[in-house]
């Protein structure tokens, strides 16, 4: 992937908004991180609450986040990719709906396997 290497394909895939990216993940090999999260993957969140999400993964590695039950993330969208710091940590923040179940998959081009959250939305 040309990812690390070119800078304006970077920006230019950091700006698109394609949840299609949560099925492109890395083979398993040495060296290659697997995806995982802080927390647990069944969060409770109140209606239209914000919550901090958080993936680990290599630095500087693109992580796409995607609600498909509703809600969206700091881009005002249902999916969103990030750029992950210095340290491999990619953080959004996700605005809940106002009631449901609400999965959230997340993956990256550079680490293996995919993390599913389901966000409980009660009082």
């Amino acid at each position: 992937m040309q990812f690390a290497t070119n800078a304006s394909y970077q920006s230019a895939y950091l700006a698109g908004i394609d949840p299609r990216r949560i099925w492109s993940t890395a083979s398993p090999g040495a060296g290659i991180p697997v995806l995982s999260i802080a927390g647990g993957v069944l969060r409770t969140i109140s209606p239209n609450g914000t919550i901090p999400l958080m993936a680990q993964t290599s630095p500087a590695a693109p992580v796409t986040f995607f609600s498909t039950g509703g809600g969206s993330f700091q881009n005002s969208r249902n999916c969103i990719s990030v750029l992950a710091d210095g340290n491999g940590v990619a953080t959004v923040t996700f605005l809940a709906p106002g009631s449901g179940r609400v999965p959230i998959l997340i993956a990256s081009p550079l680490a293996i396997g995919q993390v599913r959250l389901v966000m409980k939305v009660q009082p």
